[in-house]
């Protein structure tokens, strides 16, 4: 009942489980989020700004209070919600550029039927949908074990970072076209 109860947990709570309600107080690791924006503030391109994932979170995780579970999933939840605000932050930015193409494409071609915001609201859904069945599934190789937690966590934070960098890239694509 308890295994079944943690892993409905992390489903019900799924886009933003993140933190959990006791995260703030004397008990609460130490998380520096500056050190995930100074990684991104110094390197340009994907896979240069994907060596940053983590990097926040595995600092929080080497102060004593992160070592325990409970700190591992405060830790990562950390990084994964600052990753979160910056998928959001993408996601607004590349939905403009695509709702500017649509109606730039309407303008010119009056019988068009423009899809490029569709399409993209319809993949992130799909996107929330697939990290959400991968972090599912990562908590079924633990069984309940306490290692369940952080391995949840780790999956959203990265899934979710990566997701970020994707958009990321399109964005940077669409704004050279134009």
């Amino acid at each position: 009942m308890l295994k079944a109860l943690l892993i409905a947990g992390f489903a019900i709570a799924t886009p933003a489980f993140a933190i959990p309600a006791f995260a703030e107080g004397p008990d609460m690791p130490d998380y520096n989020p500056e050190i995930l924006s100074s990684c991104l503030d110094h390197n340009k391109g994907y896979d240069d700004r994907a060596a940053c994932i983590g990097q926040a979170s595995d600092k929080c995780m080497s102060d004593a209070k992160g070592q325990t579970t409970v700190g591992m999933v405060q830790c990562l939840g950390l990084e994964r919600s600052s990753w979160d605000g910056l998928l959001n932050d993408t996601y607004k930015s590349l939905q403009d550029e695509q709702r500017k193409a649509d109606d730039a494409q309407k303008a010119d071609d009056p019988a068009s039927t423009p899809a490029r915001v569709a399409k993209l609201q319809q993949m992130e859904k799909n996107w929330i949908a697939f990290r959400d069945s991968a972090c599912a599934f990562d908590a079924t190789q633990w069984e309940g074990g306490s290692q369940q937690g952080p391995s949840v966590e780790s999956c959203m934070l990265q899934l979710t970072a990566r997701q970020t960098l994707l958009l990321e890239t399109y964005l940077a694509d669409e704004r050279q076209e134009n």
